[in-house]
């Protein structure tokens, strides 16, 4: 019989290689040397978490049942988040296996599972329960209330094959009713059986099928009510569906988008916007068009994403069918990076007259353009009509209604023998 401790001057995570123990101690007894029982075990880690509890160990294994309190899972692994667990667990140490089973907790948390490791593979079996958790509690997410369960089962190692699903239900997130239900199957680097669904207020998303190998398709849905609520100076109605296609290494994406009702910051203008987008990261192409009173703006962009985080491209055209007629004569450089946008050189028709634009520069919050214009009228046909209108007091009268007809039309074709009825 006796007393057994041991310190560790130099405690750190499994993550850096380390061992996560700050001490440990325990009284035994042994009858022949060969085995031992252990009392009073207590096992001090990082963080000031404790295991306590008894077990037993020979030459073959070690078996141990531990209470756990105030463990904090990042002072294990740097990976994880800051938490404080309670629990109980049944520890099995032996050459060929390892394993532990058992239950931990924190308010509004439960965890129950195994763990068993044959050599490289652990299958692992789990299951947790959340009761009215806040995400903001545990990083930068944002502020909710999340009640539902997650389970997962299978094998991680060098051949990891893992199924999980999920039901999240009376729950809430960004003030909004939050709720999901789902499956997928991960396999290294790929998910296969992808079905799930997630509903946010009045607010849908789905994703169904397989991802990361040459030839899945994973199909996808989304539909936002209101981009108020997410975004709060824009307003609109958001649909949006597309496929994503391949592997990891080079995926290609296939999408269209349509906002409805958009209203952009200080401005109560209601636009309709359209977008398209085909390719892979580093090659693809965009159709873009918004319309809104006296205005429809088409657009047609080729370009990718490199390395430092930029995209590069061009501007393929560009055209304005409404008030102010304008067409591109040329393609025109177009670079997106974090902070900056440079457009340009640009040549266009801006009927009836030109812009030519040397560059167009956004960096720091400060815009700066250089270039040129001519032969653009001081007024356009919408100018003077709303001159004519304040002389009238309105848009009273049946002449004025015609007139202000002819001129725009008039203005906006331009086929050869267009007349006063076209």
């Amino acid at each position: 019989a006796g007393t057994m401790s041991l310190a560790n001057a130099s405690p750190a995570t499994i993550y850096a290689g380390e061992l996560p123990v700050v001490s440990a101690r325990t009284r035994f007894t042994s009858p022949d040397l060969a085995r031992a029982a252990l009392q009073e075990l207590r096992v001090e880690l990082p963080g000031g978490g404790t295991l306590g509890g008894a077990g037993e160990i020979d030459a073959q294994r070690m078996r141990a049942a531990v209470e756990v309190r105030g463990v904090d899972p990042k002072s294990i692994h740097s990976a994880l988040r800051h938490m404080a667990l309670q629990g109980r667990l049944d520890i099995a140490l032996a050459r060929d296996e390892q394993s532990v089973r058992g239950t931990l907790s924190q308010e509004g948390m439960r965890l129950e599972g195994s763990a068993v490791r044959h050599g490289a593979a652990i299958d692992v079996q789990a299951r947790l329960a959340l009761e009215r958790v806040n995400p903001a509690a545990f990083g930068p997410y944002p502020e909710g209330s999340i009640h539902g369960s997650v389970e997962a089962e299978g094998t991680l190692g060098e051949v990891t094959a893992l199924d999980a699903r999920w039901t999240l239900e009376n729950s809430t997130l960004l003030g909004q009713p939050f709720a999901s239900r789902g499956r997928a199957r991960f396999s290294g680097a790929r998910v296969t059986r992808a079905q799930a669904e997630l509903k946010l207020g009045p607010s849908r998303a789905s994703v169904r099928g397989d991802f990361g190998r040459a030839g899945d398709r994973l199909a996808w849905t989304l539909a936002i009510a209101q981009l108020r609520d997410l975004a709060p100076d824009i307003a609109g109605r958001l649909q949006a569906s597309g496929t994503l296609e391949g592997a990891w290494q080079d995926p290609e994406l296939r999408a269209s988008a349509q906002v409805q009702a958009l209203q952009l910051p200080g401005d109560d203008t209601l636009r309709t916007a359209k977008a398209t987008l085909a390719g892979k990261l580093a090659r693809h192409e965009a159709q873009l068009s918004v319309s809104a009173p006296d205005t429809h703006i088409e657009a047609r962009l080729a370009g990718g994403w490199h390395a430092e985080r930029a995209w590069r491209g061009e501007v393929r055209s560009l055209t304005n069918a409404g008030l102010y007629p304008l067409r591109l004569a040329a393609p025109a450089t177009l670079a997106i990076s974090r902070g900056r946008v440079a457009l340009g050189p640009l040549e266009a028709r801006l009927e009836p007259g030109r812009l030519t634009l040397r560059e167009l520069a956004w960096e720091g919050g400060r815009l700066r353009t250089s270039g040129e214009f001519g032969g653009l009228p001081a007024r356009w046909p919408r100018g003077r009509r709303s001159r004519v209108r304040r002389r009238l007091g309105g848009d009273r009268g049946a002449g004025f209604g015609r007139l202000s007809g002819v001129l725009f039309e008039r203005r906006r074709d331009r086929r050869p023998g267009a007349g006063l009825g076209d």
